[in-house]
């Protein structure tokens, strides 16, 4: 069956709507292109890649090629000194973590054992996971600093206070 991909997904609008300026300078497009896109008037480059994982996902191919492609382009491109917004970093790791202990428990689920392929899979999350463990250590460090040089500080039984200096 072939499908048109003629919608604009949720994440490109989310991502895009307010980013127009600098999408198109990464991307080396006009900032037209990129209204052109939310407007829906040319297609959402999103859509079919999205619809493209979820069909392999669905047939039990893994994407874990992709995802380390993409993490390598966070990284590559990272404007922080490859320090990493903290809410991304904790996000990417819980995704990470809830997308291997899911799929750890349902293989278990099926026949109480992992097979090779389920274990190969396991394998393929943990290599995406790995990563992004010290990178989010390091952002919660940095922003625990950002905060307390801001002034906020725990008091003895354990809520925030603002310390203005």
């Amino acid at each position: 069956m072939r499908h048109d991909y003629d919608y604009l997904t949720e994440q490109t609008r989310d991502t895009l709507t307010d980013n127009v300026k600098r999408a198109a300078a990464g991307w080396d497009k006009s900032s037209e292109t990129i209204y052109q896109i939310i407007r829906g008037e040319k297609q959402d480059p999103y859509a079919y890649f999205r619809s493209f994982a979820e069909g392999l996902l669905a047939g039990g191919v893994s994407i874990a090629e992709y995802e380390r492609d993409i993490a390598y382009l966070k990284e590559k491109h990272a404007k922080d000194g490859g320090q990493g917004c903290v809410i991304e970093a904790i996000r990417n790791k819980y995704h990470g973590f809830s997308r291997f202990f899911d799929r750890f428990m349902q293989s278990l689920s099926n026949d109480g054992v992992l097979d090779l392929e389920e274990t190969n899979d396991l394998i393929d999350i943990l290599t995406i996971i790995e990563p992004l463990l010290p990178k989010a250590k390091r952002s919660l460090f940095a922003h625990k600093v950002e905060l307390e040089n801001n002034g906020e500080r725990k008091t003895e039984n354990g809520k925030l206070r603002s310390v203005r200096r």
